[in-house]
């Protein structure tokens, strides 16, 4: 079997580029609308971050409100104190795992810098 290159010619490209960019210099309307587009795909990419941030709070918030029954059952003396304490040992348990999820997503959701491009400074750069 013989492969067969699928090169690129560099200088086709380089031309492609340069002309392109001239295209986007030239006409700020062009410009403008890579910007936003750009802006609305970095606004867009943090979604599902604080999407699962909030899922988790909600989760954390239901384990919170289990061990508060647990606790009502056990003083109540409607629950025993093995199945309490082993019931309460696995939400805690539970609760640790997800605030560490919940850790890792907050710094990826810091580190995702999702702030908007002023267009102005994209134009200073091109000028």
């Amino acid at each position: 079997m013989v492969c067969s290159s699928n090169s690129v010619r560099a200088d086709l490209v380089e031309k492609y580029v340069f002309e392109r960019f001239a295209e986007v210099v030239q006409h700020p309307k062009v410009l403008d609308d890579i910007i936003k587009k750009l802006n609305r795909d970095r606004t867009q990419s943090v979604k599902p971050l604080q999407k699962g941030i909030e899922a988790l709070d909600k989760e954390m918030t239901t384990l919170e409100n289990q061990r508060k029954r647990y606790t009502k059952l056990f003083e109540t003396g409607t629950l025993d104190d093995d199945i309490f304490v082993e019931r309460v040992t696995e939400l805690k348990n539970e609760q640790v795992k997800l605030a560490h999820r919940k850790t890792e997503a907050e710094d990826e959701l810091r580190g995702n810098t999702s702030a908007p491009i002023p267009a102005h400074h994209i134009k200073l750069l091109l000028a």
